[in-house]
């Protein structure tokens, strides 16, 4: 019998714990335990793609049969037994669609309380354990509560890092929502900060703060070298394009050679827009970054991975019409997010391809050649191996190349089966959200992209632009060993 033994039998039981309490490593010592004596997989459900990478990492340490657990989204979880069991998926608007998985989730909810589906889920299934209840929508919770009644549900949350929104949609409530569960108090040592070397009194500090944020008291910032908690305040801030603020991060990227490292920039509105976007991350990798060594983390449903997939679709039928086929090309590889001088360098304006010299006349004469292929035969094939010549051959950095390494995997699928690169990008993004994936190294991110997830090293950029404590208590959670903090205010009251 474990210490988990009691919250296991309980047929509604919940955990509250601070980040880096083992929320997620305590969801793999309950699987240990069940795995000795049921038959059937648990059903493990998390938020992000990100989070399923984590908890799968962590059940792996443990060394949990495979069979014994089934683990994804809890959006991936709805679009699957709503376009199983919805006779007419016609209903749906286009997944990239703002209301696309509202109404998956809508049409789960209705799906998953009738009795013969209830009953489905009570042969396939143990148990249910959620992660991340926090995040959780109040549809997402009446889901949830649907699973509950024919699985004993166990779920683990922390109220100050709930930081999802659903627009007008209300969220679930600790209090309110969650008065049938039996709570355990089971994490009470912050494991993330004593661990693998990492720096205890940094996980002390960070729980200072919490306290400071849950009772909702001003945040000191100030430098603590027994804690390794570095606070740099600047006058300017990512919008400013100043010079010294980016090398004010260049010279503190130098002080972490080793280890994983994310640097993390805030999302907020300013004028009207979101900032810290795609776009914003990529600026700023492009001023710091000159090795290349960091990876742009992509929300997994940028509008970008189908509207570029479109694109594609729509290419050879504008090209054949185009009046400029030069122009026309290198419209489409600006699109997939090359740098233009390195695309123009290849042209003579928008006339013809030039022929280089030296190293550089056999890759222009072959480049001539792609393109008279493509020309006479504008197809998936022929183009494919235009963005191979930049991509492969060239080596040239892009600046998403998530969305780059997305449309070659789609392209590739698009040739072998004959469908529309569309059709490929929707099955390649429902792959993601069921199998996770997984964040490590060095990454530019967010904290919507990077909750759950931990670093040796984090460097939060401009804390003052921090929309509420959640997000910046997220945000300073994710270190294990080191934390830099960049802002124009020492003084933070959310």
């Amino acid at each position: 019998m474990s210490r988990w033994t009691e919250f296991i039998n309980s047929p509604k039981s919940c955990v509250i714990a601070a980040a880096g309490h083992g929320k997620t490593y305590a969801i793999s010592e309950c699987l240990k335990e069940l795995s000795l004596s049921i038959l059937k997989p648990a059903l493990i459900l998390t938020h992000t793609h990100a989070g399923v990478a984590s908890i799968k990492e962590k059940i792996k340490e443990n060394h949990i049969p495979r069979e014994s657990y089934q683990i994804e989204t809890i959006t991936s979880f709805a679009q699957r037994y709503a376009l199983s069991f919805v006779v007419d998926t016609s209903v749906f608007p286009d997944q990239e669609q703002k209301d696309y998985f509202p109404r998956i989730q809508s049409e789960a909810k209705s799906i998953l309380s009738k009795p013969s589906i209830q009953k489905i889920i009570k042969l396939s299934y143990s148990h249910l354990f959620v992660d991340e209840y926090q995040d959780c929508s109040l549809i997402q919770h009446e889901i949830i509560l649907s699973l509950a009644a024919v699985l004993p549900i166990h779920i683990f949350g922390d109220p100050l890092q709930a930081i999802f929104t659903f627009d007008a949609e209300p969220k679930v409530n600790f209090t309110q929502h969650l008065m049938g569960f039996l709570r355990f108090n089971l994490l009470e040592t912050p494991w993330r900060w004593r661990v693998n070397g990492n720096c205890q009194g940094l996980g002390d500090r960070i729980l200072s703060l919490r306290e400071s944020l849950m009772n909702n008291r001003q945040v000191l910032l100030s430098s603590d070298a027994s804690s390794n908690v570095q606070v740099f305040l600047c006058e300017a801030d990512f919008l400013d394009y100043s010079n010294d603020y980016y090398r004010l991060i260049q010279s503190v990227l130098r002080l972490f050679r080793t280890g994983s490292t994310l640097l993390l920039v805030p999302g907020f509105i300013y004028n009207g827009r979101l900032r810290g976007n795609i776009n914003d991350r990529a600026m700023i990798q492009e001023r710091i970054d000159f090795r290349h060594e960091f990876m742009l983390i992509e929300a997994i449903d940028d509008q970008d991975y189908y509207t570029l997939s479109d694109s594609i679709d729509n290419l050879f039928i504008s090209f054949r019409r185009a009046r400029n086929k030069i122009l026309n090309i290198k419209k489409a590889l600006y699109s997939l997010h090359f740098k233009k001088g390195d695309i123009d360098e290849w042209f003579h304006g928008n006339e013809y391809i030039k022929t280089r010299q030296k190293e550089y006349k056999e890759p222009s004469l072959r480049l001539q050649s792609l393109f008279s292929s493509f020309e006479s035969n504008p197809s998936l094939t022929s183009f494919r191996s235009i963005l191979r010549f930049f991509s492969v051959e060239c080596h040239y950095h892009n600046k998403r190349p998530d969305i780059i390494h997305a449309i070659q995997l789609c392209m590739n699928e698009a040739i072998s089966s004959g469908d529309k690169m569309r059709d490929c990008m929707i099955r390649y993004k429902n792959r993601i959200r069921r199998v996770g994936r997984k964040i490590e190294g060095k990454c530019i991110g967010t904290t919507l992209l990077t909750k759950g997830l931990e670093f040796d090293n984090v460097i939060v950029l401009d804390a003052h632009r921090f929309a509420d404590k959640q997000n910046f208590y997220v945000a300073i959670s994710r270190a294990c060993k080191n934390l830099v903090i960049i802002s124009k205010e020492q003084v933070l009251l959310f």
